[in-house]
């Protein structure tokens, strides 16, 4: 007997398989529709045109030329133009005697420290100077008057008293021939002379040692003495100036932290004084092209700028001039570049110190050369080449390429001619002969005119 859901499951598989072989069949007249034959004009209009391709052109031109580097930087000041304030002794904020901002002098008082102990010191050691000068005058000076007399007294005096034992001695040497008197009543007469005579030298040499004045030698340690007692003075003097923290520099005094009641360490630094007048502007080439420039090479500095005009803010871009005063003689060993420094005049504050530029150095004075753009060159692989667009087709040329200023570049080795265009746009990679249709021509100066 046979099965049911047998039967219904072979009747669906026949269909099925019918189903797909009419598929198949009728697949290669699928979407096939009866057309109209075509017109000529139909013809045209479906068949794409060979058309020019447009590129935009610029005239080759003989032009003077320099050859510039140009580099990334930023301004810093100059290291004799930039000055810290930091104190020499420690000591308590007592006054600040400026602000940031302000315009100083050279060696204007900034800070005050507290003075009392160092006064007081200097107190001292000019009273020690003092006395070490009146010492010296009172050694120098000569007797007074009534010390002269009384040692020409006492002069006269013994003088008398010696003279007075001479006539006791002549009296009674006479009774002594004559045995009148003893032996020692002569002797003692005689020894009294001896002694009144001592005096009498000892008067005279007093009055004269009186009227000498003191020594070289004593004269010379008091001398000495004052000078230790006069260089003790200036130690306190100083110390006591350098209490007063002063601007090492003339400029500007772009920042203080220091507070009144506050202890500042030595060596501390509360302050610091740039001299923007001149800047640093401090540029990195890759070693190649640092080698190229020459300290003295005359450089342009750029920095943008934002300027209100109108109520509105507008970018500008500043140019200033500046020289090269130092080439870098080792490589960064992160980046492989060098350093170069240019002195930029900044008296008018254009540039601002930390603030970041770009530079163009001059390293080749401009002479007069053939230049196309730069943006006509281009590589498609086999080296640097230029498009020329002659006859309305592309020449495509391989020069020798020379000095570059960022925009033009100098070119050389081929027959190319000043009023040729040049592509700048919409050349790349199009074979030599293409036709082309200039986009810009009749807006491209005739360099040769």
């Amino acid at each position: 007997m046979c099965n049911p859901k047998r039967c219904d499951a072979a009747r669906i598989s026949a269909h099925c398989y019918r189903f797909v072989v009419s598929c198949l069949l009728l697949w290669p007249f699928a979407g096939c529709e009866t057309r109209a034959p075509a017109t000529a004009d139909t013809q045209a209009k479906e068949e794409p045109s060979a058309a020019a391709v447009v590129v935009k052109v610029r005239a080759a031109e003989v032009r003077p030329i320099a050859a510039r580097i140009s580099a990334l930087g930023r301004c810093e000041a100059l290291p004799s133009k930039q000055a810290v304030i930091a104190p020499i002794m420690e000591g308590q904020v007592v006054a600040l005697l400026a602000k940031p901002g302000d315009s100083v002098r050279a060696g204007q008082p900034i800070v005050q420290l507290d003075t009392t102990l160092a006064q007081a010191d200097v107190m001292e050691k000019q009273a020690a100077c003092d006395n070490a000068v009146a010492a010296l005058a009172a050694l120098k000076s000569l007797p007074r008057a009534e010390e002269r007399r009384s040692a020409e007294l006492a002069l006269e005096s013994a003088k008398i008293s010696w003279e007075k034992a001479q006539a006791v001695v002549d009296r009674l040497r006479p009774l002594r021939e004559r045995n009148e008197i003893p032996q020692s009543q002569l002797f003692e007469a005689e020894e009294a002379a001896k002694e009144a005579r001592l005096q009498q030298q000892t008067a005279e040499a007093q009055l004269k040692l009186l009227t000498l004045g003191p020594r070289p030698e004593v004269v010379a340690e008091a001398e000495s003495k004052i000078h230790l007692a006069r260089e003790a003075l200036k130690t306190a003097q100083s110390r006591l100036a350098l209490l007063t923290l002063r601007a090492p520099i003339e400029g500007v005094l772009s920042s203080l932290t220091c507070r009144p009641g506050q202890t500042c360490a030595v060596g501390t630094s509360i302050g610091e004084v740039i001299d923007n007048r001149e800047v640093l502007a401090v540029v990195w080439l890759p070693v190649g092209r640092g080698q190229l420039i020459q300290i003295g090479c005359p450089a342009r500095i750029f920095s943008a700028s934002q300027i209100a005009k109108g109520g509105h803010t507008t970018e500008a871009t500043m140019e200033l001039a500046g020289k090269v005063t130092y080439i870098g003689q080792n490589a960064d060993p992160q980046t492989g570049n060098v350093a170069s420094h240019i002195v930029v005049d900044n008296k008018a504050s254009r540039l601002t110190v930390g603030q970041t530029i770009s530079a163009e150095i001059l390293i080749e004075e401009p002479l007069s050369k053939l230049c196309v753009p730069e943006e006509a060159v281009h590589d498609e692989g086999e080296g640097a080449a230029i498009t020329v667009i002659r006859d309305g087709k592309t020449v495509v040329l391989h020069p020798k390429f020379g000095v570059s200023d960022g925009a033009w570049i100098a070119v050389g080795g081929t027959d190319l001619k000043a009023g040729e265009f040049v592509a700048v746009s919409g050349a790349y990679n199009l074979p030599e002969g293409t036709a082309v249709e200039l986009d810009n021509a009749a807006e491209t100066p005739d360099a040769t005119k």
